[in-house]
């Protein structure tokens, strides 16, 4: 007989069964109402497009674990066991609804008891319970024992490896106390069965079998009732917030920026939670304190006070601090810059985005801090010096020196390539960009690119004097108002001379002109000349290279080539097409690979914390002893030559740009 058919003095089990329910999730309600309306008090932003998709990639990343089993690496295997006590625990969640649920709150217990159904979905909980357990204690002996540094030592964790390590053995034990009151199975299910020969060969009365497998039953059920009240309240919230944040992810390119309308908003960017979005809020929700932002975040290497992780869980606790005060009025809240978000940390993110790459939840890191940037800068005036520098020299004459901007087409004297005109058929421009036309170790790239592009006979021009900053690095500091007057006046200039196909050797420049010009109405053709020069060479119109280099070379990936738009193939196809080099890869690497610590403005500022960026990764790239560090990104090349003249002046690194190696392997009629 179900336990809940049975009179527990004289009040009906069922009455019992809906009244604990009934408060337990009145509860669980009450709490996720309040967690809704802090949300709603978060500004509206679009992310209801595509909903199918948005779906299928949801579940696909939920129920397949795509977003745990993507990390897994020979050091770490956390996400492998995260994903067993996901699966086996969704499918103690399906039987609590069928054998709890249905079975005894709705009453088809003698539908379902000891049914070929009942034993075949027994087993496989057993089977998944033990999986559970096995991940559970591997889980307590990391977290507590052998504890990675991007762990946190955390109560609430063991509250809920014991709460779940008490629901499987509570299981076990209802399934053993049950089947030994009545018919005790051979086999199957496999622990139920072992637990109730046990429990029959101890001498036990079916009658105590009985009473045990009561108690055992509703000791389970108000367990499980505990759990689903607990987990709102608790750190454990990612487990409701994240398949949600993984729903609602931008699906812009990911080197794009969220675009406010700052010509009528109140205020722009957010010093207060009201100020963020509404996915940013759920971003709060959804964090699993797995620290794998923590662990890759080059500020927090470099000994900075920067950790995404941290921010993240010091916003959620001052979201859920202030939210009682915060929905009586969602526009007067405390500002969060301070004590809970220090400046400090706001201008020490490099914008790298491998926070975003390695979180589990997809939560948007980078414009957060963008945001922050925002409102320091345009609504209150509080930045750098050097930043303010920065801003003058990009409002005077369009560049970060300050330079005159006469001298901005100077590196391409002599090259003979076409001036800008209206009436001119060619409608490709190479874009040098500021480091490129001003910077003279840049310089020297832009004039090897535009030889190579001239050998091979592209027409092309470039804008010189009227080229201005794309405007990346105003608008990752902040001032979203500079970076949209310079887009427009970019773009203005484009629209002069019918530009359609832009080619450029920054990544920076790449990235703003491709994923962030459209939102402007600038629409082009965005080409990096590593893509450009693959191309070129796979159709066969630059020829091979000759010269036997015999040397070794890392090459280095920047953050706005490979992690903002996914080009990693085109760079080493053609550093391995080079005859005689020694292609080594740096650890870490590709996608994983460190940052120059030249983005988000880094080049601008001066560096705090205990080591430079810079020189974490110098040591990256020196532990694999090449002769080239090559790299495909003026930050970078600026960032590492600097580095290692400043580290380690005698030594022979050659840090350059991959068209300049190509340059000079290929046949000399060609260079």
């Amino acid at each position: 007989m179900s336990p809940v058919n049975a009179t527990y003095l004289g009040i009906s089990g069922y009455l019992i069964f809906w009244l604990l329910f009934a408060i337990a999730f009145g509860l669980f309600l009450y709490r996720i109402s309040f967690l809704v309306r802090l949300l709603r008090a978060g500004q509206k932003v679009k992310r209801f497009n595509q909903p199918w998709r948005r779906i299928s990639h949801a579940l696909s990343e939920v129920i397949l674990q795509r977003c745990n089993l993507r990390s897994v690496s020979k050091g770490d295997l956390a996400g492998i066991g995260h994903a067993f006590m996901f699966w086996g625990f969704g499918l103690f969640f399906i039987g609590y609804l069928i054998f709890i649920g249905l079975s005894a709150g709705f009453g088809l217990y003698s539908h379902l008891d000891r049914s070929a159904f009942e034993t075949v979905y027994f087993s496989i909980l057993d089977i998944a319970g033990i999986c559970v357990v096995v991940a559970l204690i591997w889980a307590a002996v990391r977290r507590y024992l052998m504890r990675p540094e991007r762990l946190k030592a955390s109560s609430e964790a063991g509250i809920i490896l014991s709460l779940v390590f008490f629901l499987m053995i509570l299981h076990f034990l209802v399934e053993g106390f049950g089947y030994a009151a009545g018919d005790i199975p051979l086999f199957w299910p496999p622990v139920g069965a072992a637990f109730a020969h046990i429990i029959g060969s101890s001498g036990i009365s079916q009658e105590s079998a009985e009473t045990a497998y009561r108690i055992t039953w509703w000791l389970h059920y108000i367990v499980i009732l505990g759990f689903m009240v607990y987990i709102p309240r608790s750190k454990h919230l990612h487990i409701l917030g994240s398949p949600f944040s993984i729903l609602f992810k931008s699906d812009a390119p990911k080197g794009s920026l969220d675009t406010p309308d700052i010509d009528k908003a109140d205020n722009v960017g957010a010093s207060r939670v009201s100020g963020f979005n509404r996915k940013q809020l759920l971003d709060l929700y959804s964090c699993t304190e797995c620290g794998r932002c923590h662990e890759v975040c080059p500020a927090r290497q470099s000994g900075k006070h920067l950790s995404p992780r941290e921010q993240v869980l010091n916003l959620r606790h001052h979201l859920l601090e202030e939210g009682a005060e915060l929905l009586k009025n969602p526009a007067s809240g405390p500002s969060f810059i301070g004590e809970t978000v220090s400046e400090d940390e706001i201008w020490e993110c490099v914008t790298c985005r491998a926070c975003q790459d390695v979180c589990p939840s997809d939560i948007e890191h980078t414009g957060r801090i963008i945001d922050i940037r925002r409102d320091l800068v345009l609504m209150e005036a509080k930045f750098p010096a050097k930043i303010k520098q920065f801003y003058k020299n990009i409002e005077e004459n369009s560049n970060p020196w300050g330079k005159a901007w006469v001298y901005r087409s100077n590196w391409s004297g002599g090259l003979n390539i076409p001036a800008p005109s209206p009436e001119s058929d060619i409608n490709t421009i190479y874009w040098a960009g500021c480091l490129g036309a001003y910077y003279e170790r840049v310089q020297r790239v832009s004039i090897s690119l535009s030889r190579l592009l001239k050998i091979v006979g592209i027409p092309f021009m470039v804008l010189g004097q009227e080229e201005k900053c794309c405007g990346d690095a105003v608008r990752r500091t902040g001032n979203e108002y500079l970076f949209r007057q310079l887009a427009r006046q970019n773009i203005d200039t484009f629209e002069k001379y019918h530009v359609k196909r832009i080619i450029t050797n920054c990544p920076h420049c790449y990235n703003v002109l491709k994923n962030e010009y459209p939102h402007f109405g600038g629409h082009y053709e965005v080409v990096h000349h590593t893509q450009l020069i693959a191309d070129l060479m796979r159709r066969g119109d630059i020829p091979a290279p000759d010269k036997q280099i015999n040397k070794s070379l890392v090459y280095h990936d920047p953050c706005y080539l490979g992690r903002y738009n996914d080009i990693y193939a085109n760079p080493r196809q053609i550093l391995r097409s080079i005859p005689g080099f020694d292609l080594v890869e740096k650890s870490p690497g590709m996608e994983n690979s460190l940052c120059c610590g030249a983005g988000g403005g880094g080049m601008w500022m001066t560096e705090t914390g205990e080591q430079r960026i810079s020189q974490i990764l110098l040591n990256q790239v020196m532990a694999k002893k090449p002769d080239i560090l090559a790299t495909a990104c003026p930050y970078c090349l600026t960032m590492l030559e600097d580095e290692s003249r400043e580290e380690a002046p005698q030594n022979s690194l050659a840090v350059m740009d991959i068209v300049e190696i190509l340059q000079s392997a290929l046949p000399d009629k060609t260079r």
